[in-house]
């Protein structure tokens, strides 16, 4: 269900709690009754040093600063430095970022060594041999990965 304010459409929040069917506060993600709890009072720590983090990220601008400054801000992430406010899905998610991501390099090097092949080799039965050997290494990664 949703409102309609003064800034259009908002979308309805019930409270993080698991079994709590309350609205949560505006602002928060927990109603006023769990917002007063010390798990509530934990999660605006957590939100509070999460936005500030977030400002001190945007505010890098260099190229080089940024990428030291989001390896950073990932590793805090990956740490558990939030527990409360991510929860195990959003570790899973992340996860499985993870492995697609190493996916994707593994298939990139793939992809290059198959390149590779098509431009130095010269020999058409070493080449066909070449592009086997990848193409079935590509599958294994992928049954393995998937």
């Amino acid at each position: 269900m949703a409102r309609r304010g003064r800034r259009g459409a908002t979308r309805e929040r019930l409270c993080a709690v698991e079994g709590c069917e309350k609205w949560a506060k505006r602002g928060s993600i927990h109603c006023f009754t769990h917002a007063q709890s010390a798990v509530g009072k934990a999660a605006r720590r957590e939100l509070r040093d999460l936005l500030h983090e977030l400002e001190l990220l945007a505010g890098v601008t260099d190229p080089r600063l940024r990428r030291r400054a989001d390896i950073r801000f990932m590793r805090k992430l990956e740490s558990g430095r939030y527990p409360i406010l991510f929860s195990d899905e959003l570790k899973g998610l992340e996860e499985e970022r993870r492995r697609n991501a190493e996916l994707g390099a593994e298939r990139g090097a793939l992809r290059l060594s198959l390149y590779r092949a098509l431009l130095e080799i010269d020999d058409p039965s070493e080449m066909a041999r070449t592009i086997v050997r990848v193409s079935e290494e590509s599958r294994r990664i992928l049954e393995r990965k998937g």
